[in-house]
C-alpha cells in the first residue's frame, strides 16, 4: 500500500520504458489531473493482479486501458454436435446477450426431460449475479429471473471481505429427487483473503415432476463405469447421459446419473457398458434410486434420508455469519465470544414484508440495544424482557444486541421467535439451524412450567357510547412481560364506517393479570341492525393464545321507523331505458341519502346495460327518488336476462329491501 499525492513531483509523468520484469507502473499528469496505473507482465503472457484505489474525494472518469477481449463480457457460444462435427447455434439457441462468467454446469434442474444451464459469473472487480437458463425442450433457452434464487452474492474484493465466483457442482445433496447446487466463491485476493467465500449451497425445490437416479457399477468393465452410456426413454422422448462425473472447471458433479422424467411414472433404460455390453430394462418405476451392476441387473436402493445439519452445541454460537440481505431470509443469532455480546438480525431476503416477533427474557438479560430499526418496527425493552416486532422487507436488516450476565448462571436467557415469518433461525458462523425457544448460552430448551395463557372475551356496547373496551387476560400472573398483537377484523360492522380499525402490540407487565383494549366506535345516524366485528390475537410472546377471537357487538341506537326499499321491474330490451324508483316508508323531517349501484347477473354491464354507482338524496318530506337505467339494444337473439340494483350506505334511514331484480326481455 502506498500514498498517491498529486503534489509529489516524483509521481508526475509516466514511465517511458519497461525493463522486462513484472511491474506496477503509476504516474500523475498535472495538466489533466489524471492518474494512470498500469500492470506490465514482463515476459509472461499475463499477470494476475488486484488493485484497489481509495480516496476521500470522488474518483471520476475511470477508464480501462489495454484490455483484451477476455477482460469484458463476451457472447457465449453454443455448439451443436451434428455427429460429424460441431456447428455454432448460439443466437438461435437464445443466447443473444454477452455474459461475463467463468464456469457452467449442465443438468435437468426442473426434471422436465431436458438439460438446463447454470453459469457462475464475475468481473474483474468482484462478483456479478450468477445466471440460469431453462431449456425449452427444443434446444432453445430462456433466462430464469434471479437464477431461480441462486444468483449469489454480488460485489467482492478484499475491501468487502468476499471472494469471487469460481465454480459450481451439482448433486442431489438432500435426496429429494431435485438437483442442488454448491457454488464456490474461491477466487480471491490471496493472501488478504486466504479462505475466500462465502461458498453457497442452493437446494432445488421439488415441483411435482418425476425423476430417476442411477449408480453404475462395472464388473467386466472398470468398476466406476467411466465411459458408460445410458439412454432413458419415456413417452417417446429419449435422453442420454454418459458416466464421466460431469468434470468441468476445477469441479465435477456427483457420479450418480440423474434423469428428469416430467409426469411419466416409468422409463425404459438402455445401458451400454464401456466394454460394449448392452443391457435393457423396461418400465422402471420413477422417483427411485437404482444401482445398476454390470451383468447382475437393476437393484432398487433406499433414496436415503433427507440431509440434515448436525445439532448445535456450546461454542457454535461464536462468530458472525455471512449473509446477503437481498438473498437470505432468516433470523440470525450469534455471539462475539471475545466481547460477550450476542447479536440478532432479521434479513428480508429480497421478499415482500416479513413479520418477525422476537423476544428475549430472563434474569440474566442485560444491555439490550436495538439496531437498524425503522419507523415501522416496534420495541419494548424492560429489565428482564425485551420484545421486538420487526417488519423486514427487500434488502432490509433489523435487529438488536444484548448480553447474558454471569454466563447464564442465574437461569440464562430464553430466546424466542414468533410471528408469521416461517423462516429458519440460524446460529453462529456455521449457520446451524436451531429451534426456538432456546436457552442461552446453553443452547438447550427453555425451562418450562404451566404455560401462561392469554385470551379475550366477547363484549358489546351501544353505538352512541363512542368506545367499546375488551379485557385482555392471562390465566395466571407472569414473572415476565407478556405481549400479543391485537387487530380488528370486519364482519357485518366495517372498519372506517362503524369503528376505527387497528393492529398493535399490547403488553401486559409482569405480575399483572389483565389490561384493557379499547376500540373507538363511529356513531352515525343510520338506522341499521346490530353489527359485529372481531378482535383477534396473534404473535404472543411469553404466553400461549387460549382464545384467539373475541366478538364485539355494536348495538344500534338509531330510529328504524323510516326505511328505504326498491322494487323488482321488467322491461323490453328495445325500450332503451327504464326509470327506477327508490321509496321511503314514511316522510322524514331529515334529509335522507342512499347509494344505488348495478350488479351483473345473466345480463352483463356494457353488453346488456350501462352500469353505474350513484347517490340519491331525499329532501325532508320527500318520499321517492327516481333514477334511470339505460339498456343496450342489440340485434342478437338471446334468452331473457336479469341483473340487480342494490341499495347501500343509508343516512338517516334504514333499508327494508336492499335489492331489486331487473328482468330484460329480448325483442330480437
Amino acid at each position: 500500500m502506498f500514498q498517491l499525492d498529486p503534489l509529489d513531483s516524483r509521481l508526475h509523468g509516466f514511465p517511458a520504458g519497461r525493463d522486462g520484469a513484472v511491474n506496477l507502473y503509476g504516474g500523475y499528469d498535472p495538466a489533466t489531473g489524471e492518474w494512470r496505473i498500469m500492470i506490465y507482465p514482463g515476459t509472461r503472457a499475463y499477470e494476475p493482479a488486484y488493485v484497489t484505489v481509495q480516496s476521500a474525494n470522488q474518483i471520476s472518469d475511470l477508464q480501462l486501458i489495454g484490455a483484451s477481449e477476455a477482460d469484458g463480457a463476451l457472447l457465449p457460444r453454443m455448439y451443436r454436435n451434428d455427429g460429424s462435427g460441431f456447428t455454432t447455434n448460439t443466437f438461435n439457441a437464445g443466447f443473444r446477450q454477452p455474459v461475463q462468467c467463468v464456469s457452467v454446469v449442465a443438468a435437468d434442474f426442473d426434471n422436465d426431460m431436458d438439460v438446463d444451464l447454470y453459469l457462475v459469473c464475475k468481473r474483474g472487480g468482484g462478483n456479478i449475479a450468477n445466471r440460469a437458463f431453462e431449456n425449452q425442450g427444443d434446444g432453445t433457452f430462456v433466462e430464469v429471473p434471479n437464477a431461480g434464487g441462486a444468483s449469489g452474492p454480488v460485489g467482492g474484493g478484499w475491501t468487502t471481505r468476499k471472494g469471487w465466483g469460481d465454480s459450481a457442482t451439482t448433486a442431489d445433496f438432500d435426496n429429494d429427487g431435485s438437483l442442488d447446487l454448491f457454488v464456490s466463491n474461491g477466487l480471491t485476493t490471496f493472501p488478504v483473503l486466504p479462505n475466500a467465500g462465502p461458498h453457497k449451497m442452493y437446494f432445488g425445490v421439488p415441483n411435482g415432476n418425476r425423476w430417476i437416479q442411477l449408480e453404475l457399477v462395472g464388473t467386466s468393465s472398470v468398476a466406476n463405469a467411466q465411459g458408460a452410456r445410458v439412454v432413458a426413454t419415456a413417452n417417446g422422448v429419449s435422453q442420454l447421459r454418459e458416466q464421466g462425473s460431469g468434470y468441468h472447471r476445477f469441479s465435477q458433479n456427483h457420479d450418480r446419473l440423474h434423469f428428469g422424467l416430467g409426469q411419466n411414472n416409468s422409463v425404459d433404460l438402455q445401458v451400454t457398458w464401456p466394454d460394449g455390453n448392452i443391457e435393457n430394462y423396461d418400465n422402471v418405476a420413477a422417483n427411485r434410486v437404482y444401482r445398476v451392476v454390470e451383468g447382475a441387473g437393476l437393484q432398487p436402493r433406499p433414496n436415503g434420508p433427507v440431509a440434515s445439519f448436525r445439532a448445535a452445541g456450546p461454542g457454535d454460537e461464536c462468530g458472525e455469519p455471512y449473509y446477503e440481505s437481498r438473498l437470505d431470509r432468516a433470523v440470525l443469532i450469534w455471539k462475539d465470544c471475545v466481547t460477550g455480546v450476542w447479536s440478532v438480525r432479521t434479513a428480508g431476503g429480497g421478499k415482500a414484508e416479513v413479520r418477525y416477533s422476537i423476544d428475549v427474557s430472563g434474569s440474566d438479560l442485560q444491555s439490550v440495544q436495538p439496531r437498524l430499526l425503522e419507523t415501522q418496527d416496534g420495541a419494548s425493552v424492560q429489565s428482564n424482557n425485551a420484545v421486538f416486532d420487526f417488519r423486514t422487507a427487500g434488502v432490509d436488516v433489523d435487529g438488536f444486541d444484548f448480553q447474558v450476565a454471569n454466563n447464564g448462571g442465574s437461569g440464562g436467557v430464553c430466546f424466542n421467535v414468533g410471528g408469521s415469518s416461517n423462516v429458519p433461525v440460524l446460529l453462529g458462523a456455521q449457520h446451524l439451524p436451531v429451534q426456538a425457544p432456546i436457552s442461552l448460552p446453553g443452547l438447550n430448551a427453555c425451562a418450562t412450567s404451566t404455560p401462561v395463557g392469554i385470551s379475550m372475551a366477547d363484549v358489546q356496547a351501544d353505538e352512541a357510547s363512542g368506545t367499546v373496551t375488551a379485557s385482555l387476560r392471562l390465566n395466571q400472573a407472569s414473572s415476565g412481560v407478556t405481549s400479543v398483537r391485537v387487530f380488528t377484523r370486519a364482519k357485518t360492522a366495517r372498519g372506517g364506517t362503524d369503528y376505527f380499525g387497528f393492529s398493535r402490540i399490547v403488553t401486559i407487565p409482569a405480575g399483572v393479570i389483565s389490561v384493557p383494549v379499547s376500540v373507538n366506535l363511529i356513531n352515525d345516524s343510520t338506522s341499521e341492525s346490530d353489527e359485529e366485528f372481531e378482535l383477534r390475537l396473534i404473535d404472543a410472546v411469553n404466553a400461549q393464545i387460549d382464545d384467539a377471537v373475541a366478538t364485539v357487538t355494536i348495538i344500534d341506537d338509531d330510529d328504524a321507523s323510516t326505511s328505504l326499499s326498491i322494487a323488482d321491474r321488467s322491461v323490453n330490451e328495445g325500450q332503451g331505458s327504464i326509470n327506477i324508483t327508490v321509496s321511503l316508508s314514511q316522510s322524514s323531517s331529515q334529509a335522507v341519502q342512499v347509494k344505488i349501484f348495478t350488479r351483473a347477473g345473466s345480463a352483463r354491464g356494457g353488453s346488456d346495460y350501462f352500469g353505474f354507482t350513484r347517490t340519491l338524496d331525499f329532501a325532508p318530506g320527500q318520499l321517492t327518488r327516481t333514477t334511470q337505467l339505460v339498456l343496450r339494444d342489440d340485434s342478437t337473439a338471446e334468452p331473457t336476462e336479469q341483473m340487480q340494483l342494490r341499495l347501500t350506505d343509508p343516512v338517516n334511514a334504514g333499508i327494508a329491501r336492499s335489492q331489486a331484480t331487473i328482468t330484460i326481455q329480448d325483442d330480437d
